[in-house]
């Protein structure tokens, strides 16, 4: 596995074979690596920028800054490597991980390993809530080669005569693989609605033992529950939280670092600058002017 890299520098490289089949959904980007890419306007209609299956040759590596909108990947077969939760984890087949609006995301291939992994990228409307709640998962165990079978099967039909509504019908697979990933996770509604609550008021002083009271459990319940569906801890789930709300601010406002680390929770703007660069590879300040 190869060392972390902090801080992330934004990226696309592709590496020497690799080869990527993506569809769009307008011209408007207008970026070198999507220019061939055929166009299905279906996809706007449900707030899908563009999809799309890689088989990547290292050093293959994507690298965002501030992610606009969410981001969904499978690994199919091999295996890469992905950038959650403030360090590199290795992501193989069999995984999907999500990235939510306002989040470093980054991925890149292993040296002598192969990886093929299919990608839905979504671009929510301001106001819209994205399709990735407080409580949804980063990275669990998923199927990932029906999407990639139904992006595959957009991208002929779009490169020939396809017809609207077939068109159609491949985006609602794709959409409906998607909902999959990110729904089935509610198996206790508890966890869902204690960080809905707690994404709502971050600025509270939340511990473990307030949390675990939310939702009438033990502190020790609380940590078994969000280990099993969310893969952390409560306090890592927490500073996630946080980090993400942080981000968002930071990107798209002018207030002080010291008032954003206050909205957020954080009484230290110091233990907030090192928390926010564990999780995003860069210091409030240096993310800021990114």
């Amino acid at each position: 596995m190869m060392p972390d890299e902090v801080p992330l520098t934004e990226t696309n490289t592709a590496g020497r074979g690799s080869r990527e089949l993506i569809v769009r959904a307008s011209a408007d980007d207008r970026r070198e690596w999507l220019a061939d890419a055929p166009i299905v306007a279906a996809l706007a209609r449900r707030h899908i920028v563009h999809v799309g299956v890689a088989d990547a040759r290292h050093p293959y590596k994507v690298v965002r800054r501030d992610l606009s909108g969410t981001f969904l990947m499978a690994c199919c077969e091999g295996a890469g490597r992905v950038w959650l939760d403030g360090r590199w984890q290795r992501f193989s087949e069999g995984q999907a991980c999500v990235a939510p609006p306002h989040a470093v995301h980054a991925y890149g291939s292993i040296p002598g390993q192969r990886w093929e992994f299919v990608w839905v990228r979504y671009q929510e409307p301001a106001g819209r809530r994205p399709i990735v709640a407080a409580s949804s998962p980063l990275l669990v165990a998923f199927e990932g080669r029906p999407l990639r079978a139904a992006v595959v099967g957009l991208f002929h039909e779009a490169g020939g005569a396809g017809e609207a509504a077939q068109l159609d019908r491949w985006v609602e697979l794709i959409e409906a693989y998607v909902r999959g990933f990110t729904h089935p996770w509610r198996k206790d509604d508890r966890l869902h609605r204690l960080w809905e609550t707690v994404a709502a008021d971050l600025a509270a002083e939340w511990s473990v033992e307030k949390l675990a009271r939310e939702v009438g459990l033990s502190s020790q319940q609380l940590r078994r529950l969000c280990v099993q569906q969310l893969g952390r801890k409560p306090a890592e789930q927490l500073a996630w939280l946080r980090v993400r709300q942080a981000a968002a601010l930071l990107a798209n406002g002018r207030e002080k670092i010291e008032t954003v680390a206050r909205a957020v929770g954080y009484r230290s703007a110091f233990t907030f600058s090192k928390t926010f660069r564990r999780f995003t590879g860069s210091r409030p300040s240096e993310y800021r002017a990114t």
